[in-house]
């Protein structure tokens, strides 16, 4: 069954997007190869092993992990209410920093940011009736974490 999540990418010729580009070794936005930078300590081929997974995906911040559409729902409505969810936000300054989030790096609010935090109970609330429930072996999957 096709999965569907919404994320927030930065714009394409933002400075985070470079960053986000180089970082992971590929552009999404092109499909091209970037070098990745150069760490002290850290093998490139290393580097290269630990970013294949996001490399695939890209630099993005998940609002709505991946999830199955619930029956009634199409991809058009999704994306409508996407589109008429993200019409009404304005930009946040989220002070960023690196952080360790479930076994791979993650740029996170250094500090407790209100707005965001409403923003994802707003996004909860407005795509919820796009999910299905989970499916048994989704549920089992999750247990085991």
């Amino acid at each position: 069954m096709r999965r569907y999540a919404i994320y927030w990418a930065p714009p394409p010729e933002s400075p985070l997007a470079a960053f986000g580009a180089r970082w992971l070794g590929r552009d999404p936005w092109s499909g091209r190869d970037v070098p990745q930078p150069e760490i002290a300590g850290l093998p490139p081929e290393r580097l290269r092993e630990l970013t294949a997974s996001p490399r695939l995906y890209g630099f993005h911040g998940t609002l709505k992990a991946p999830f199955e559409l619930a029956e009634g729902r199409t991809p058009d409505e999704l994306h409508a209410a996407a589109h008429a969810f993200a019409a009404h936000r304005r930009p946040l300054a989220v002070p960023l920093e690196l952080a360790s989030l479930g076994g791979f790096l993650a740029l996170v609010p250094r500090t407790p940011v209100p707005e965001l935090d409403a923003l994802a109970a707003e996004g909860v609330v407005a795509f919820e009736p796009f999910r299905a429930p989970l499916s048994p072996a989704d549920l089992a999957r999750r247990r085991q974490v």
